[in-house]
């Protein structure tokens, strides 16, 4: 069973292909063996495999250019188990990971062209603080002694206070552009209640309905995405509340700078909600009311003053209480019918592969993609926040993110036609993302057969049957 290595995450021997120290090995760093193995399964530039001018990834990076990798570095800080590291790398890409990609694409890319790691963490998560914990800073500085043409990117432009303030910080360095999907987006058959959008933990539900009602439905997304030339999504195999898993297209939430545009969830019961299954007019006159003081700073304070640093997650436990007179503990469209985050996930998507560096849509992809799912240590149960470590040792690869997550779903062992976000794909025609069909997928691995972790999913998705 693989587990993470120290950074800064040197290989476990000489490969052929390897252009830095000879010296400075790592001989329990099985990650890095791994995901060149990874390559090799998916028999990239196989003719040259095993010869020093192995270049697995030239098919999608050319010399000089500009490669984004984007990790799913959510959290700074595990909700419940602090800052254990098992717990916290159950939420998060770890840079073990990052570490053989960036290698692999500096093979290709060379010393004047630029890879950047980029991402953006939830508004109140300290972005440095996972690069530490991660490894990240001391691999950075290791590789850049050989040249690597390396750089770290949040592109988050202001954070979250404890009080509920938003502080302005420097952000992406090329700025961003809002990008309106008007009614190519997959909010447009629900338009009708977009009232009710909400954007869980935060004062922002007009920043919602602003910018996303009958008329628009807009994305603020970071330059250095749509500059980029490659993307290499390198996601999390984990569970989620929202979504039931969370994984290659889940990942590009990440790509935005105002997370607070988001619709996660819409208020009240379905068909105009999907926040709760039934009963939930009281629940909803809770969610206005406290939509309203939460908006109030005399109260952000306050609270600031009682409960000290632990604020948000005291705040969120009492919001909890208040709605305990609904029969369903499910709240925030946390369950397997929430019909809101599939479709700013897809929209999301979209974005990431068709919005050119002219910041306009087009009708052709606009940059090469891979992805590459870092299962080692997966994270199941009430993700992506609280996150339970599994050991697993998985690495999922591919270059088509509906496809890569239907079979990494298969791997969790949930049916991927019962999620969402993967299922709404088939339904797609302006913008197509992939292939969810098991039969157009071919699939290649060092077993004979899928592993099946049967991850155990959030409580709001019981009645989601697990199997393969």
């Amino acid at each position: 069973m693989m587990d993470y290595p120290d950074p800064p995450f040197n290989p476990p021997q000489i490969f052929p292909e390897y252009t830095f120290s000879k010296e400075d090995l790592d001989p329990q760093n099985f990650v890095y063996e791994g995901v060149r193995e990874l390559f090799h399964i998916l028999e990239l530039d196989i003719k040259n495999y095993g010869k020093a001018n192995w270049n697995p990834l030239k098919g999608i990076i050319h010399p000089n250019q500009t490669v984004l990798i984007k990790p799913n570095f959510v959290i700074s800080k595990h909700r419940k188990m602090g800052n254990k590291k098992i717990a916290i790398f159950s939420a998060i890409t770890h840079g073990s990971v990052l570490r053989a990609i960036v290698d692999y694409a500096f093979l290709s890319v060379g010393k004047n062209g630029r890879i950047i790691i980029g991402d953006a963490p939830m508004l109140w998560e300290d972005f440095d603080k996972i690069m530490e914990l991660n490894g990240i800073n001391a691999m950075i500085q290791y590789l850049r002694d050989f040249g690597v043409p390396i750089e770290t990117v949040d592109f988050r432009d202001h954070l979250l206070t404890f009080e509920g303030d938003l502080v302005k910080q420097k952000g992406d360095p090329s700025g961003y552009t809002v990008i309106d999907l008007k009614n190519s987006s997959e909010f447009r058959n629900v338009s009708e209640y977009y009232q009710n959008y909400r954007f869980p933990f935060y004062k922002s539900n007009e920043q919602v309905i602003l910018h996303h009602n009958r008329r628009k439905n807009e994305y603020s997304i970071a330059n250095t995405v749509l500059n980029s030339d490659c993307v290499i999504s390198v996601a999390k195999l984990k569970t989620h509340r929202k979504a039931g898993v969370t994984l290659s297209l889940k990942n590009f939430v990440g790509i935005t700078n105002m997370r607070e545009w988001l619709p996660h969830h819409r208020l009240g019961a379905p068909p105009q909600g999907d926040e709760c299954p039934v009963k939930c007019n009281k629940r909803s006159l809770v969610d206005i009311t406290l939509d309203r003081l939460y908006s109030s700073k005399l109260l952000s304070r306050t609270s600031k003053i009682i409960f000290g640093e632990r604020y948000l997650e005291i705040w969120s436990s009492l919001v909890n209480l208040l709605k305990k007179d609904d029969e369903s503990s499910i709240e925030d469209g946390s369950w397997y019918l929430n019909d809101t985050t599939w479709r700013m996930v897809l929209d999301l998507n979209k974005i990431l592969f068709y919005a050119g560096s002219d910041k306009k849509m087009h009708r052709t992809q606009q940059r090469k993609y891979m992805s590459i799912i870092d299962g080692i240590i997966a994270g199941e149960g009430e993700g992506p926040l609280e996150s339970e470590p599994k050991k697993s040792g998985v690495l999922i690869g591919g270059f088509d993110p509906v496809a890569t997550d239907t079979i990494a779903a298969k791997v969790i062992g949930v049916n991927p036609a019962l999620i969402p976000t993967i299922k709404n794909t088939s339904s797609i025609k302006d913008y197509p993302l992939g292939t969810n069909s098991l039969s157009k997928i071919k699939v290649l691995s060092n077993i004979s057969q899928l592993p099946n972790l049967y991850l155990r999913l959030p409580s709001g998705w019981k009645n989601v049957k697990i199997k393969n």
